[in-house]
């Protein structure tokens, strides 16, 4: 499972081919988005019918919430690539971690 990003769910909204295509190839059911990034494209709908677009979208997907194990994870990948200096040379668009139930993975897959 994928755990996408509020930034990769934006440029699917803008049609970005690139995005959209690597979303259709990963499949609809091996989708993720956190509760985190679920309220931000919330409260960044413009107005009700781009409210109730994303509602439906976000529906498809597998919604995580963020616990402390993820979380823990999480800070730990950043601390890693920070210092390794890879978080500086990643492209643009990305999906961030592989997900296996509630747990983060440190693979990464590239657009």
């Amino acid at each position: 499972m994928i755990l996408c990003d509020t930034n990769i769910l934006i440029e699917f909204y803008k049609s970005n081919f690139r995005v959209i295509y690597e979303l259709r190839r990963i499949g609809v059911n091996e989708l993720a988005v956190s509760a985190i990034t679920q309220a931000e494209l919330y409260y960044g709908a413009i107005n009700k019918v781009k409210l109730i677009k994303i509602k439906k979208h976000l529906g498809l997907l597998h919604i995580l919430s963020v616990d402390v194990m993820v979380s823990a994870q999480f800070i730990e990948l950043m601390e890693t690539y920070s210092l390794r200096g890879c978080l500086k040379s990643r492209t643009r668009y990305k999906l961030s971690f592989g997900v296996k139930g509630s747990r983060v993975n440190s693979a990464e897959r590239r657009i």
